[in-house]
């Protein structure tokens, strides 16, 4: 798109070059339409939160704010963000001098990142949007159910109340996307969930900041070591314990005898209650917490394990990893998000405990083959989802919502 637009950006919560996720890539988006020389407004729909500031500051910051690029901050208190009526969400307007100065920015297209900001902007009697979505907050809320009944039996007594919190969700976004042409998924799997609410989407890879590809070489351990990491209470991480700790480890002592292995856990929150009390009776589990220079840790590793059976979403950890030249273990299922991985080629995608267990140890045993794999992997994150490669191709969703809209003048 050569000519100039002026564009308005909503996102509820405030991006970061490379804290978070979803506000990662949010900002790396931001950042290439603002050095593609459009006029940018960004509205930011908050809560209140001790952080806020300091966060809105590093992202002035690093965005680097200037004539063609005003951010509105607008603090919601959470019970006035979004009000349930009548079994639905009802969004909330921002505040009247925000709406003028938005009316007077005439924006040509808007850009809703996630279902929030795209019914806030639908609230406002915005034209032209273009819809970016993550992970469906119904399909996640509801998996995040069935894993709470797996460790806490009782709580199925609340899965009633969850299904009908999923169903008030699910209305918003049918509710907010009916007549939306230009609606992109960052996961390839919310395609189908999509078409379902009788709407198309496309499918678009995001872009995720890597690792630096200058460090220095690693020795590995010597005996079989990997590495798990992420926010370790997420979804993917509640699947991916589960798969790991209930299947695949017991099948691991077997292989290589109580001691034989080891398993790191790398994040900056806590693991759920019942993954502590196995960690400390696993002798080969060890919880490492929050890893500034992870990349060399990774190096040293024989693998990086993302045993998320969970059918949802396309992990950054995996793209993260892969940024690293590292080999990835996954379950097949996170291809269903991430349709760049191929079994082989740049990653082992296992779909038992017992392939999940042979993938480890080949990884170990071979590991002129586990490089090889490595090096497509980053091969495939450069050509994918490099920010300088991934952040442009939403300027090509711009030129087709934007055909035939008067450029600014």
């Amino acid at each position: 798109m050569q000519s100039r637009k002026r564009i308005l950006f909503i996102t509820h919560g405030i991006p970061h070059p490379f804290r978070g996720a979803s506000s990662v890539l949010f900002f790396w988006y931001i950042k290439a339409i603002k050095s593609a020389g459009h006029a940018i407004v960004h509205l930011v729909i908050d809560t209140p939160r001790a952080a806020g500031d300091r966060e809105l500051s590093e992202y002035t910051d690093a965005i680097e704010v200037g004539t063609n690029f005003v951010v509105t901050h607008e603090i919601f208190p959470v019970s006035h963000l979004f009000t349930y009526k009548t079994c639905s969400l009802e969004p909330q307007l921002p505040s009247a001098r925000t709406l003028s100065d938005i009316r007077h920015f005439d924006p040509h297209i808007t850009v809703c990142f996630d279902i929030l900001a795209a019914a806030v902007a639908k609230k406002m009697g915005l034209s032209n949007l273009l819809v970016w979505l993550g992970d469906l907050t119904y399909q996640t809320a509801l998996y995040h159910a069935i894993y709470d009944v797996m460790t806490h039996p009782a709580k199925l007594l609340a899965l009633p109340r969850v299904l009908l919190n999923c169903a008030v969700w699910k209305r918003l976004y049918r509710r907010t996307l009916n007549g939306q042409a230009h609606v992109i998924v960052a996961s390839k799997s919310s395609e189908k969930m999509i078409k379902s609410l009788g709407v198309n989407s496309s499918y678009l890879p995001y872009p995720w900041p890597g690792a630096n590809p200058q460090r220095e070489p690693q020795e590995k351990y010597v005996a079989p070591t990997f590495i798990m990491f992420g926010t370790l209470m997420a979804l993917g991480s509640r699947s991916a314990f589960h798969f790991l700790l209930k299947k695949v480890y017991p099948l691991l002592v077997a292989q290589w005898g109580t001691n034989g292995f080891q398993i790191l856990i790398a994040g900056s929150r806590e693991m759920p209650q019942w993954v502590k009390a196995e960690v400390e009776i696993r002798p080969e589990l060890k919880f490492i917490g929050f890893v500034d220079d992870l990349a060399t840790l990774v190096d040293q590793c024989h693998a990086v394990l993302a045993p998320i059976s969970v059918p949802v979403g396309n992990r950054s950890r995996i793209v993260t990893a892969m940024s690293m030249g590292c080999v990835v273990i996954a379950h097949k299922n996170t291809a269903l998000g991430n349709p760049e991985l191929v079994s082989g080629e740049n990653c082992f995608l296992a779909e038992t405990a017992k392939d999940y267990a042979m993938y480890m140890r080949r990884s170990y045993e071979l590991p002129q083959e586990a490089e090889r794999i490595g090096r497509a992997a980053r091969s495939k994150y450069l050509e994918i989802f490099e920010p300088g490669v991934a952040s442009p191709r939403l300027l090509q969703s711009f030129d087709f919502a934007c055909a035939g809209v008067p450029t600014v003048s």
